[in-house]
């Protein structure tokens, strides 16, 4: 497992385990975590695509993870589309907190938790239409390629 592959892991423990709803919405609660909370490294290279900031790294990770046992990947009906779901496992879990009660990580990876904690509590719950009108208004260079057209 690669060092950033945690980053999701730790982003969906973070906030007791709660769930992420769609693959928009985690693509831009990481680019948000990465650009606006101290301490979070630039773990995931962002470019700008349909719906903003968008990293194909990230989304392969997801995959690699959901393969992997590691997080779960619920499609639901949502409208005419289909939105994820995203849960952490028990397996998922177990190795979160092995990776944060390791000490040549621990500082690093509980400053990122704390900051994914952060971005977690004040975007998982808001409408998306929201989230990327918040991303595009503060980071207009991502909208340049931009199917969304409600900002």
């Amino acid at each position: 497992m690669l060092l950033r592959q945690v980053i999701p892991l730790l982003f969906l423990y973070a906030n007791n385990g709660g769930s992420i709803y769609g693959r928009t919405r985690f693509q831009k609660m990481i680019f948000l975590a990465q650009k606006e909370e101290e301490g979070v490294k630039e773990w995931y290279n962002f470019y700008p695509h349909d719906f903003g900031p968008y990293s194909t790294e990230l989304q392969n990770d997801l995959d690699i993870l959901a393969m992997e046992g590691l997080i779960r990947e619920s499609p639901e009906e949502y409208g005419e589309k289909i939105r994820y779901q995203y849960l952490l496992t028990r397996k998922g879990t177990a190795i979160i907190e092995k990776v944060l009660n390791n000490p040549e990580h621990r500082k690093d990876l509980n400053t990122t938790l704390k900051a994914l904690t952060t971005i977690k509590s004040k975007y998982s719950k808001l409408p998306l239409e929201k989230l990327i009108n918040h991303v595009y208004l503060k980071y207009p260079e991502y909208a340049i390629f931009s199917k969304f057209t409600n900002y």
